[in-house]
């Protein structure tokens, strides 16, 4: 059976998410998206940082990133050509130091849609040019003989983060998260550094690895293990062991653990009962 003719919790899935600035997150499997929007969705507006707290960290952990970036950052065409930047921006964050990272990335998800757009008509383009990359994508797959639903929506989910937070016209930004391009990168917005964010550009990442995916084929699963993305993950974690004896008199963001997303099952227990 087509998998367009299958019901598909994605789309609720996708508003949830995007009520958090957050992607549907691409390699991630679709019951921990499904548990996290149920959660967003039952507990409300109230919840919905504590929720992120407890998920993003265990989501995006210092082990998936340490494999993402040697087994697809550093090999996916476009994003490749970024790996520099990608690293010290993954490295910053292990540090805590998430006005570096969150400014090394927004340049890096720019520079690989004009790629994107590059590939496809020839040249960069200066005006209205990272929607169009995006729908091309869409339109396509639509098309598709073997259309499926999720990769639609994944990728319409990249197009609203670009459309509504990201790229829109800073006067327009009525978010809390502040991760508005323009806002950041011209000194406008100060209260963007935090370590949620920084998870909400690597989602973004994650996005268009997994749309150029589509295009130029790729695995839809996350990177694995090997024992270069080992031995980062150990310069990774001494990085963030070293952020720990940071200076008291020097501001930070306290870095944030995480836990299994089996915890907001109590959660949504809890806002059940409360609201029965």
């Amino acid at each position: 059976m087509n998998n367009s003719e299958q019901p598909s919790k994605m789309p609720k899935a996708m508003e949830q998410f995007l009520s958090v600035d957050w992607t549907l997150p691409p390699f991630t499997s679709s019951a921990v998206i499904e548990t996290i929007a149920e959660a967003l969705g039952t507990c409300g507006p109230s919840k919905h940082e504590e929720i992120l707290s407890k998920v993003m960290p265990w989501v995006y952990d210092l082990r998936r990133l340490s494999s993402m970036y040697i087994g697809r950052y550093k090999s996916t065409i476009h994003i490749q050509e970024f790996s520099a930047q990608i690293a010290e921006s993954i490295e910053a964050a292990a540090g805590g130091l998430f006005h570096a990272a969150i400014c090394s990335l927004i340049p890096v998800i720019e520079g690989v849609l004009q790629k994107m757009a590059a590939e496809r008509v020839g040249q960069p383009k200066r005006r209205n040019w990272m929607l169009p990359e995006i729908d091309a994508l869409i339109a396509k797959e639509e098309l598709s003989p073997g259309r499926f639903e999720e990769r639609i929506v994944m990728l319409q989910s990249l197009r609203a983060i670009f459309e509504t937070r990201l790229f829109v016209d800073t006067a327009l930004d009525q978010s809390a998260t502040r991760l508005n391009r323009n806002g950041i990168l011209h000194g406008l917005f100060h209260d963007y550094a935090n370590q949620l964010n920084f998870y909400r550009l690597i989602s973004v990442l994650d996005s268009l690895c997994f749309a150029i995916g589509l295009k130029h084929g790729g695995s839809g699963f996350a990177s694995s293990e090997t024992d270069e993305s080992r031995e980062y993950l150990g310069y990774l974690t001494s990085m963030s062991a070293a952020s720990q004896r940071r200076p008291s008199s020097i501001p930070s963001e306290p870095i944030l653990k995480g836990s299994s997303p089996l915890e907001l099952r109590f959660m949504i227990l809890q806002a059940k009962r409360s609201n029965g």
